[in-house]
């Protein structure tokens, strides 16, 4: 066989084809599509709202209702007040005792006159010894009338003697001044101490603050919360000191010169005795003697026994006289004793402390033309009410209630306080007292009484302060889960009065009586007659429609 040769079939290979043209659609069918779009919507809604409002004129007029839910409703009273403190200490100013006609020295009875009676009294007491003793031995030659020596042995008698010491050796009461009391005889520091009184009273001590704690700023217990100048008082402290001990040495040494005067008369009596013994024993001599001198030893015996007998019967007196003398030297000493205590007090009452932990409270007064809060360097008067220590631990509400409300109100009930600088702060309290009695409501007539009421707040928060202004509302009463329908779909029946509701039914509305519970301003609390989910009217149906009853 012979083969056939096969010759290959020609490949194909690709080849390019040009793009068909389209032909580009003119743009006004394009905006003839989108108005066709738009109108079909249009007609579609117009359609829509046509059915839907032949639909609302098939059924009838349309009434307002509500639905009946479970809740709770409480009956609320609306106070307003402003927040106060329960525990808070009220701070005056010192009021200082004590003499304020010099450091601390009265008029006529003080230390000062003590002392220098005192030192007078010692040197008359010396005088009258000398007295008493020149006297009682002239008595013996010369016959001279005892009672000078009894006026001599006190110092509230004081005749002048031969041997009596000059007046000058003591300063009477009311003389030359020693250098210690300085010139006015009122202490060393008497000079400086001028009234700085704010209402130029040279009675008044002054007041003028020194140190002061920051207003608001919280201290503990214990710690100074005021100091008063103190350097006149000071000085009045250190001078009574001084007068108290001059007084105190001043009573030793009299003391130790009325002992002196009472050896003294002791003295007299045994020198009167001795001479009435002598005379005793030259009456005895009358037998061998003239008729002239006998009688004159007679008439000696009687004057040495009558000044004998005087001497003795004036014992008495000497002693209580001693005895005065010493009760009114140590009577003057315990008033300057007296005297210093209360400048010691003083001192110390001018330096304040707190007698609480808290908050630091700053009262207001008039300086100049305007009300600020005190503050240091201002001068007070005694007494005067300059500040307050709060514990803010223990806050109350001090509110009002209208006498009309006041029935509805008890102690123990439940409040919510809320804050006006504070609209975040909402605080539980209690209320706490009721007052018995009303008063006037400020501006408005006496006829509307006001009754004050205190809440007791529960809690306590770093921002609480006292006279914050806040509105408290008061739970009076209150229904749990209890069906609880709209005030506005409730209607009383014009015969009987007793509530009924209109309660939608399928094939319309049913009148229906209710019992009513606790009500507020909006809502009511359903006891009888209605459930939860049940829908009522809000207006009556027979105003626009049938109601089946």
């Amino acid at each position: 066989m012979s083969s056939v040769p096969i010759t290959p079939a020609p490949v194909q290979r690709p080849q390019a084809v040009p793009l068909r043209q389209v032909p580009e659609r003119p743009r006004r069918v394009q905006w003839l599509v989108w108005i066709f779009i738009v109108l079909a919507i249009v007609g579609i809604g117009a359609s829509w709202r046509f059915q839907a409002r032949k639909a609302e004129l098939a059924a009838g007029p349309q009434i307002r209702t509500a639905i009946v839910v479970t809740g709770s409703i409480e009956s609320i009273l609306r106070l307003n007040g402003s927040t106060g403190a329960e525990n808070y200490v009220s701070m005056n100013t010192p009021q200082l005792r004590g003499s304020r006609n010099g450091p601390g020295l009265g008029t006529a009875t003080s230390a000062t006159t003590a002392v220098r009676a005192i030192s007078a009294s010692g040197s008359s007491s010396v005088s009258g010894t000398s007295a008493a003793t020149t006297t009682a031995q002239a008595g013996s030659g010369q016959g001279s009338n005892l009672s000078t020596a009894l006026q001599a042995s006190t110092n509230r008698f004081s005749s002048p003697t031969a041997t009596a010491k000059p007046a000058s050796s003591a300063p009477p009461v009311g003389g030359t001044p020693t250098a210690t009391l300085g010139n006015s005889g009122l202490g060393s520091t008497s000079g400086t101490l001028v009234s700085t009184s704010m209402f130029g009273n040279p009675d008044s001590y002054s007041l003028l603050l020194q140190h002061l704690a920051k207003p608001g700023s919280r201290v503990a217990k214990g710690a100074v919360v005021a100091e008063f100048d103190r350097l006149l008082m000071l000085n009045r402290l250190d001078d009574y000191k001084a007068q108290v001990s001059q007084a105190e040495a001043a009573l030793i040494r009299q003391r130790a010169e009325l002992a002196l005067t009472h050896k003294a008369h002791d003295q007299q009596i045994a020198t009167a005795q001795g001479t009435l013994d002598k005379a005793r024993l030259d009456l005895k001599k009358a037998p061998v003697l003239s008729a002239i001198d006998a009688e004159r030893y007679k008439l000696a015996v009687d004057e040495a026994d009558a000044r004998y007998k005087e001497l003795l019967s004036e014992t008495k007196y000497v002693e209580a006289s001693e005895r005065a003398q010493l009760r009114s030297s140590e009577i003057d000493l315990q008033q300057a004793k007296i005297e210093l205590k209360r400048a010691e007090t003083n001192a110390n009452k001018m330096i304040v402390k707190a007698p609480i932990g808290g908050l630091v409270v700053m009262q207001n007064i008039f300086r100049g033309s305007e009300f600020t809060p005190i503050q240091q360097g201002d001068q007070l008067w005694p007494g005067q009410f300059f500040m307050s220590i709060v514990d803010t631990r223990s806050m109350v509400v001090n509110a009002v209630v209208n006498q009309a409300d006041v029935k509805r109100l008890h102690i123990g009930y439940r409040a919510a306080v809320r804050f006006d600088a504070y609209s975040d702060l909402t605080l539980p309290a209690r209320v706490y007292s009721v007052a018995g009695l009303g008063r006037s409501g400020g501006s408005r007539g006496n006829y509307l009484k006001e009754i004050p009421v205190r809440l007791k707040i529960e809690n306590t928060d770093p921002r609480l302060i006292p006279d914050l202004s806040v509105s408290v509302e008061v739970m009076l009463a209150s229904e749990k889960q209890v069906p609880v329908a709209p005030l506005a779909g409730i209607f009383h029946d014009n015969k009987n009065g007793k509530p009924y509701v209109f309660v939608q039914k399928s094939d319309g509305w049913e009148r229906r009586t209710v019992v009513l519970g606790l009500a507020n301003n909006g809502q009511t609390a359903i006891r009888a007659g209605l459930k939860a989910d049940d829908v009522i009217a809000l207006e009556p149906p027979q105003t626009r429609g049938t109601a089946k009853n």
